[in-house]
């Protein structure tokens, strides 16, 4: 994400140090003191599986607390990259956010999946699109896109589940978190319904990646929404979100300290770890 020139958060990404926990605690906390003055959040997505991942990322807001970080669980699915042409029954299909619905697209994001994750996935600015983001991408011959799908309530006439798309270059990731549908519905849909508006957003993002690589969209969704989709998607596995923003990141410094320090003593003691300075 960015703010104006200058970028907004980041996101660790692949980070792996095959029998070294030296190696990334390092990288890790040398982040920690060069990027706490430019940056206004920070994610991790791991795999809760993962139990060294899930211990070192999973138990991080205990330490740097709810106000300023949050842990998200998703289901990762494989939406097979084919347009469905659904007629939805309860929703009509926006795209973009115009200037009378500002105020309650944020409302919405914010009560479905809290104040961080608006905050650092920038819901809370107004640049939708990415636009600056995508100009410091091209500089470098890439391109870095959000496109966002309403769904509205026909009867009531507000905003029950939204879309995020993002596009990316392919290949950044291994998980493609880059290139993510990441699906909001209202949480208070009866199940009938829920369905409906989840399906009706898939159908309407396909045209965003109508240049993807792939046969198929990377989409995150709650767990609750996975049976909601037919054969088109395929359950692949569970993946969580750590995002901190600014007023937690002495905290996860802290916590690295914490998580750190049994574990680079227990391993700095293996005699061919040699001498470290732990």
């Amino acid at each position: 994400m960015s703010d104006g020139a200058q970028w907004g958060g980041e996101i660790y990404q692949c980070l792996v140090a095959s029998h070294n926990p030296f190696a990334a605690y390092c990288v890790m906390k040398r982040g920690c003191i060069e990027m706490e003055a430019e940056r206004k959040s920070k994610q991790s997505w791991f795999r809760p599986n993962n139990k060294y991942a899930n211990r070192l990322f999973g138990s991080a807001v205990d330490t740097i607390g709810k106000e300023n970080s949050v842990v998200i669980s998703y289901a990762y699915l494989k939406a097979k990259r084919t347009v469905l042409n659904y007629d939805a029954v309860s929703c009509v299909i926006a795209h973009g956010v115009d200037a009378d619905r500002v105020e309650e697209f944020r409302a919405f994001v914010a009560s479905q999946r809290g104040m961080v994750f608006a905050q650092a996935e920038e819901i809370t600015a107004e640049d939708w699109e990415l636009s600056s983001v995508n100009i410091d991408y091209r500089n470098a011959g890439l391109f870095r896109r959000r496109h966002i799908v309403l769904a509205i309530d026909k009867k009531r006439d507000c905003i029950v589940g939204a879309g995020l798309a993002y596009r990316g270059p392919l290949g950044l990731n291994f998980s493609f978190i880059e290139n993510r549908l990441d699906l909001i519905v209202d949480s208070d849909l009866d199940r009938k319904m829920r369905a409906d508006v989840a399906r009706a957003l898939l159908d309407a993002s396909f045209q965003y990646y109508s240049d993807f690589e792939l046969d198929w969209i990377p989409l995150v969704v709650d767990h609750a929404l996975v049976d909601d989709f037919g054969h088109e998607c395929l359950y692949l596995r569970d993946y969580n979100q750590l995002i901190w923003i600014t007023g937690g990141f002495k905290g996860f410094s802290v916590h690295l300290d914490k998580f750190y320090k049994k574990v680079l003593t227990r391993w700095a003691s293996k005699p061919e770890c040699g001498n470290v300075g732990v």
